[in-house]
């Protein structure tokens, strides 16, 4: 079984950061340990927009 995603839950008007707490918020992780290594990892840690 597979699954394809055809809008992807991103907010537009919000920062990488921002949009990855709304996603740690909506999954119930209880803090936002490792947030900066993710964006880090996916190349978005140095974008010069802040949050």
């Amino acid at each position: 079984m597979g699954a394809v995603v055809e809008t992807p839950s991103v907010f537009l008007d919000m920062t990488a950061e921002n949009n990855l707490r709304q996603q740690y918020r909506v999954l119930g992780l209880p803090s936002y340990d490792g947030l900066y290594e993710i964006l880090k990892l996916v190349g978005l840690d140095n974008t010069g927009k802040t949050s």
